[in-house]
């Protein structure tokens, strides 16, 4: 990013006026203060990394290729957002709501994501190594439906207590990955590779059928 002044602008829910977050870009940094309401802000490429955006309403937002390692994002409303190529790496995305947002390629290495929507979420090829899907809570379980994983890294990855009908783990890699009390009604695990590293069948669908 070059250097410059963004100035955004996002309309208060509830309110007629107009609240004004100045953020100051000095070549890659950029400063943490948007205010409560960034929906539809372009924070594409900004250097975020350890920001405290909890509870913030980032609808909508562009945050693709942001560097948002170490970042505070639980509670935040992130539905319908563009992360693509995003660095989330070590942040808190506890019970961040990402449904029908994008994450194409983007980096969640070691991030747990408890209580987190991610329906209809696309997180084609991101590295999500390591991380753990689920509800906190033994008794609740998580809903995923529709998420797309086709071609993404979950090579030691924890999903447990999840709901996951028509997911798409197209391509994914699952080696040595944990799957418990997972529900994969109508998923796609066409060429996945397994938890055992057996390769899925082409037509493998709610359950993989190896080659």
């Amino acid at each position: 990013m070059t250097a410059r002044t963004t100035l955004l602008r996002a309309i208060l829910i509830g309110g007629a006026a107009m609240a004004l977050s100045i953020i100051t870009a000095t070549g890659a940094s950029a400063s943490c203060n948007i205010g409560y309401n960034a929906e539809g802000a372009d924070l594409s490429g900004a250097d975020l990394q350890d920001c405290d955006f909890s509870g913030k309403n980032l609808h909508g937002a562009n945050l693709s290729n942001a560097n948002l390692h170490g970042a505070n994002l639980s509670n935040a409303r992130l539905n319908n957002a563009n992360l693509n190529g995003a660095n989330l790496g070590g942040a808190n995305l506890h019970n961040v709501d990402f449904e029908g947002a994008s994450l194409i390629g983007a980096s969640l290495i070691g991030t747990s994501l408890h209580q987190t929507s991610l329906l209809n979420a696309n997180l084609s090829r991101a590295d999500l190594r390591g991380v753990t899907i689920g509800p906190n809570d033994r008794l609740q379980t998580m809903q995923a439906s529709g998420v797309n994983f086709s071609g993404a890294n979950l090579s030691g990855a924890t999903l447990q207590r999840l709901i996951m009908t028509r997911a798409d783990f197209s391509g994914a890699n699952l080696t040595g990955a944990t799957v418990n009390s997972v529900t994969m009604y109508y998923a796609n695990l066409s060429r996945a590779i397994w938890v055992d590293g057996s390769v899925c069948a082409d037509a493998s669908v709610g359950e993989c059928t190896p080659r």
